[in-house]
């Protein structure tokens, strides 16, 4: 059964998410889709089995960050998969990300390759929690920790 929700974030962080979408699919069998470009940055999640990018014959990385595109592209399932995904509003994922979004045009950059060390702990974190309220808590704890550093 494939269920597929789209959250919106909470009020301070809406200039910068336009929304979190979550999928799951507990289907055995393969499942090929075709996804289309949003016109932004998105943050995704791998909690379950990560899609297989067919053209390049390679599984995506189980956290990324999928940059801006202009294609499509194949992907296929290979068993149960839940995916969270932080969708950013354009341009906003520069006070995200703290890095020229140049880099991500086009491409899709693993969480781990990044020298960003409280985005890797993040990665960590989303992919062991309980469940999906946890997950989101998590990911807006830290957006809110990027955007609004509060010096005491």
């Amino acid at each position: 059964m494939q269920s597929f929700k789209i959250i919106k974030p909470i009020h301070i962080l809406t200039p910068y998410v336009r929304y979190y979408w979550i999928l799951e699919d507990g289907a055995d069998v393969s499942v090929s889709e075709r996804t289309l470009p949003t016109g932004c940055i998105q943050l995704v999640f791998h909690r379950g089995k990560r899609l297989l990018l067919v053209g390049k014959k390679e599984s995506q990385p189980q956290a990324f960050i999928c940059g801006q595109c202009l294609n499509f592209s194949d992907v296929m399932s290979a068993g149960k998969i839940e995916m969270i995904t932080v969708v950013f509003q354009p341009y906003a994922a520069r006070a995200i990300l703290q890095l020229p979004l140049k880099f991500f045009y086009g491409e899709l950059i693993a969480v781990d390759a990044i020298a960003d060390l409280e985005l890797s702990i993040l990665s960590r974190k989303v992919i062991e929690a309980d469940d999906h309220e946890t997950c989101i808590r998590l990911i807006e704890q830290f957006l809110i920790h990027r955007l609004y550093r509060f010096e005491g």
